[in-house]
């Protein structure tokens, strides 16, 4: 369909295609057209509307998608869900594009998940890997804070984390100028 725009074919006629479709996706300082990849580009505007809804939730589009698809989580928790809306659908497949992109900046480590969120700068998809073996599942990065110092609890973190992890975790600043 691209191509019959471009060079303007028809059902009647063909016309010349004076340079393939590979070559117009080129810079065109090394002899293309400049043409973006369309799917890419648009994972990326969807993977836009997504941070929009996680940064934003007071807008009107995410009242709306959290009412109905993740009344009871977060966005990055939500499920595609029952008979989703084309407009529901397209964001979610943008989702991944914010997972691998993304991590938390820590604060008080209050929200942050230790083992199922992202976190770590330099790990693996940014999450834990070493295996949960002294706090819950569900710890959060606060329980690794000592309140009274504001500062890492360093021997609970070299009790529970690899030492390349707990290398990772002690180099990370604490502000304590943000909520989470």
């Amino acid at each position: 369909m691209l191509a019959k725009f471009w060079w303007g074919t028809d059902e009647r006629q063909r016309k010349v295609h004076w340079l393939s479709w590979k070559n117009l996706g080129k810079n065109k300082s090394t002899g293309g057209m400049g043409f973006r990849g369309f799917e890419e580009f648009n994972q990326a505007l969807l993977g836009k509307q997504c941070w929009r809804i996680i940064q934003n939730q007071d807008s009107l589009i995410a009242k709306v998608f959290k009412s109905r698809y993740f009344p009871r989580s977060n966005f990055m928790e939500a499920q595609i869900g029952y008979q989703p809306s084309y407009a529901w659908r397209s964001i979610f497949s943008a989702k991944r594009v914010i997972e691998l992109g993304s991590r938390w900046t820590i604060g008080k480590g209050q929200q942050v998940r230790i083992w199922k969120d992202s976190w770590l700068p330099n790990n693996a998809g940014f999450k834990v890997c070493s295996p949960i073996n002294v706090l819950e599942a569900d710890a959060c990065v606060s329980q690794l804070i000592d309140s009274n110092t504001r500062s890492w609890n360093r021997n609970l973190i070299s009790q529970i984390f690899s030492p390349f992890e707990a290398q990772q975790i002690l180099n990370i600043p604490l502000s304590w100028r943000l909520p989470n």
